[in-house]
């Protein structure tokens, strides 16, 4: 009776962990977090977690922009632009936080880190 009670618990925390959705970081949130962490120096190394949060922000709004672009490629839509070829765009930190830095102030509160990059995308690699 336990097993059952404990299996139907870990059931029903899987079936809302998975339905929640993810909370988005906004850009904002990103260049206040990527700022705390130029400003400590070369102690921001010991800021492990921090690094992975915001690289891991970062690698998810890749990811999603490789997938959605190839899509819009095969469907011969050419919205988001000609991005490179998977790991031949050659975007550094400095060049994302710039590009980010672009967005008004206002908007950055609002535009999540995935609608930021797709931003910066198309604008580097716009369609021909």
């Amino acid at each position: 009776m336990m097993k059952a009670v404990r299996w139907a618990m870990m059931l029903a925390m899987s079936v809302i962990i998975g339905v929640m959705p993810a909370s988005a970081m906004t850009v904002s949130d990103f260049l206040t977090r990527a700022d705390a962490l130029k400003a400590k120096g070369a102690l921001a190394m010991f800021q492990r977690d921090e690094i992975k949060a915001l690289t891991v922000e970062v690698q998810s709004a890749a990811d999603a922009f490789r997938a959605d672009a190839g899509r819009a490629k095969a469907s011969g839509d050419r919205s988001l632009g000609c991005p490179p070829p998977k790991g031949k765009a050659k975007i550094g930190s400095n060049d994302l936080i710039e590009s980010f830095r672009a967005i008004p102030a206002e908007r950055r509160k609002t535009v999540s880190v995935k609608s930021g990059f797709y931003e910066m995308m198309k604008s580097r690699y716009p369609r021909p």
